[in-house]
């Protein structure tokens, strides 16, 4: 079966499982309550590359949630300077989930922690080798 995660206008998410369409979980709406800056709105979900069952969930001033949809379990809130978001992926093998917003800065979460020198303009990146 495959499942899909959605956000819903009251904050809660919802996991739908794809075969019958029935909504198989629920997360209570207490869940983000205490982690949202006052008017902030929950903006963009997607699912994290690599890591099944999880997603994150943006806010538009900046918070970042890591969610275990399948307990609806907040795993990790954390609250960045930024806009804005384009993708994100896991990567198991250091346990660091990177995440992109749109005017291309790439943050690294590692083992649930984020910091300052985890934060990189794509542009500060230098090529490996000459392209040929």
């Amino acid at each position: 079966a495959f499942w899909l995660c959605t956000l819903h206008a009251d904050k809660r998410l919802r996991l739908w499982n794809t075969d019958d369409g029935r909504c198989v979980a629920i997360s209570p709406s207490s869940l983000f309550a205490h982690c949202i800056k006052e008017g902030e709105k929950l903006v963009a979900l997607c699912a994290i590359t690599g890591f099944p069952g999880h997603v994150m969930l943006f806010g538009d001033k900046g918070t970042v949630f890591v969610i275990d949809a399948y307990k609806m379990q907040l795993n990790q809130h954390l609250s960045i300077d930024s806009e804005g978001f384009a993708s994100c992926e896991y990567f198991a093998n250091s346990s660091t989930v990177a995440f992109m917003d749109a005017c291309g800065t790439l943050f690294l979460l590692h083992d649930g922690q984020h910091s300052a020198n985890n934060r990189h303009k794509i542009d500060e990146f230098e090529p490996e080798g000459d392209p040929q």
